[in-house]
């Protein structure tokens, strides 16, 4: 049997491949050492047929909905005397008392209940049809199994855990397996993707709804843990933002790209660690499902980000195509814009509430919250303070010290474009050129919002001669740039932006490919999950 590095639980070959290499580790549990990398995703349904032109039909309609009871799987009895040694051989694994006998089940019932080679066509008359269900607890099973048998597990790449899995991932997470357990200790990345075969998802135009907060409390406790990262989604809407308290994750870099995504969400993720040095939130390449769209307040993710300046390395941050002005905007601006005060806050009974909710749905949570606020932290992006002059901006990056890289829309420095209108007919002024005459919607210059230490700098979004006010602030910039101002920078793009999008000397964003339907070259592609890899010897 050869040593694999990688193992992936997805089809149904898979399945039937793994059986025998887990009760192997089982066994012998220095077999699992080489096992670095694990992905796992729902399981595609057994079917086995003659002719692939004529498949039956699928039992209950072929639904592929989550799986999330128990399944009554039926054994054979009695044992048999290798049955009953594999039965105690997991039951004195350090998984929760009320996962052992489901695990314990699931790997019996595999044993007793295995397909026929789908390549030999003379086990098969018509078809064998192995229920999903079923075939979903076993994977689960093998998925704990590996999380407990291999020492050296780096990287999982996974669907949002539910069931057994879920159950698992929380209690190893917060070191409740049994004492003196290290399971997961050398975990590293942790990917969450959602999955490759529910028709919902295989329209490739849309973003996916998955729990991303919920999903990414399974990890963040690991003590190695350094990256998260998910890609081509929406958060699911009943995704709690509370769920992850601010400023307790091990996790130091975070990575949701192409993506459709609010200010609430993504200032979540930059405080959920204790200390963040990389932080990577894009959007663009998808459009959302229900034609609704997202807003991005530029003051909250600032507020956010001065959180983690101490530790912030590298920042990229594309949103500019759902970017609004502010939460309060000033008087002058709602005047101008015609506009009525908008309000996006919660009142006191509000937060009592979501306490007293708390207190019956999660005690982890609220002993969460507890040592959020002990740290000194606030729980929620809304209560942060001003500490700086933002304008409707995102805010100075002056007093970020270690940051080096800054990846950012010329929107979020600068603020959104507003004209000066005549009221109250509202009307665009123009001066004596007949050129719209644009609002200054921030308060430093370009030059003074960035870091003396900054060594890579990419403004997306820049296009020449759009914003005579952006004008004058880039050419600025690159006068004190090039008079040594900043005396540690190499690379420097968007500054001599092109007039479009995808023209030469202008970064790409988000807006160049807001609702790509039409146009297919502009479409994310989330690639497969990659299939098993063996060791290297």
């Amino acid at each position: 049997m050869p040593s694999w590095k990688r193992i992936r639980l997805q089809t149904a070959e898979d399945l039937e491949q793994s059986f025998d290499l887990i009760t192997s580790y089982i066994h012998r549990p220095s077999l699992a050492s080489t096992v670095e990398e694990l992905s796992f995703d729902r399981i595609r349904n057994y079917i086995r047929f003659d002719d692939p032109s004529n498949p039956p039909p699928l039992c209950g309609g072929g639904r592929t909905t989550d799986y999330s009871a128990m399944v009554s799987l039926r054994l054979n009895s009695p044992l048999s005397p290798s049955e009953v040694l594999l039965n105690r051989s997991v039951h004195a694994l350090p998984m929760p008392d009320s996962q052992k006998q489901r695990v314990s089940t699931a790997i019996l019932w595999k044993s007793q209940n295995r397909a026929p080679d789908p390549t030999d066509r003379r086990e098969v008359s018509n078809y064998v049809y192995y229920r999903h269900d079923e075939h979903y607890e076993y994977a689960s099973a093998v998925f704990v199994l590996l999380c407990l048998l291999a020492p050296n597990l780096q990287q999982i790449s996974t669907i949002p855990p539910a069931d057994l899995p879920s159950e698992f991932l929380r209690a190893a997470n917060r070191g409740k397996l049994a004492q003196g357990s290290s399971v997961l200790s050398k975990l590293s990345r942790v990917k969450i993707f959602t999955s490759t075969h529910r028709h919902i998802v295989n329209d490739p135009r849309f973003y996916h709804r998955t729990p991303v907060l919920s999903s990414f409390r399974h990890f963040d406790r690991f003590p190695n843990l350094k990256s998260l990262s998910t890609q081509a989604i929406e958060p699911w809407e009943d995704d709690d933002l509370s769920t992850i308290p601010p400023g307790l994750s091990t996790v130091k870099n975070i990575s949701v790209t192409n993506s459709g995504m609010d200010s609430e969400f993504m200032g979540t993720l930059i405080r959920m660690p204790a200390e963040l040095e990389s932080i990577t939130l894009t959007t663009g390449g998808r459009s959302v499902e229900r034609g609704h769209t997202f807003i991005q307040y530029p003051k909250t993710l600032g507020k956010c980000l001065e959180q983690q300046r101490e530790t912030l390395k590298y920042i990229d941050l594309d949103f500019d195509q759902y970017l609004r002005a502010y939460k309060f905007e000033p008087p002058e601006v709602e005047a101008e814009l015609g506009a009525e005060p908008r309000y996006d806050h919660f009142d006191d009974s509000d937060k009592q509430d979501e306490l007293e909710e708390d207190a019956q749905a999660d005690l982890d949570l609220v002993a969460d919250k507890a040592e959020s606020l002990r740290r000194g932290h606030v729980l929620h992006s809304r209560d942060l303070p001003n500490t700086k002059s933002y304008g409707l901006t995102i805010g100075s990056f002056r007093d970020f010290h270690g940051l080096k890289v800054l990846r950012i829309g010329i929107k979020a420095l600068l603020g959104p474009v507003y004209y000066r209108r005549d009221l109250p007919s509202g009307e665009i002024k123009t001066n004596a050129e007949g050129e719209k005459e644009v609002m200054k919607t921030w308060n430093l210059g370009l030059a003074d919002m960035l870091p003396g230490g900054l060594e890579e700098l990419a403004v997306r979004g820049y296009k020449t001669g759009e914003n005579a006010l952006w004008d004058k602030e880039v050419d600025n910039l690159k006068q004190v740039i090039r008079e040594g101002g900043f005396p540690y920078l190499r690379t420097v793009k968007g500054l001599d932006g092109g007039n479009g999008g995808h023209e030469e000397g202008s970064v790409g964003s988000g807006e160049d490919v807001n609702d790509p339907d039409n146009n297919e070259d502009d479409l994310t592609v989330v690639e497969e999950e990659q299939g098993w890899v063996e060791a290297e010897s």
